[in-house]
């Protein structure tokens, strides 16, 4: 499966466009990518409302050019 180059995180209605580092799923839920600075963001998000989030770190053959 190939995923998106960038983060799919939203800020302000826009899409984060850094590099995607990491692969990520809420319990329940697919798949998505998300850039450095943005899982600090989700992980501290996680702690603070008791759900696991699971992060996996991306290598270059995970990611496409497509959305």
């Amino acid at each position: 499966m190939e995923l998106p180059k960038t983060c799919q995180q939203k800020k302000r209605d826009v899409a984060c466009q850094e590099k995607a580092a990491y692969r990520y799923t809420w319990p329940g839920t697919d798949e998505a990518v998300i850039c450095e600075k943005c899982s600090v963001l989700l992980r501290n998000i996680s702690t603070a409302i008791g759900l696991y989030v699971q992060l996996i770190p991306l290598n270059e053959t995970e990611v496409s050019d497509g959305e």
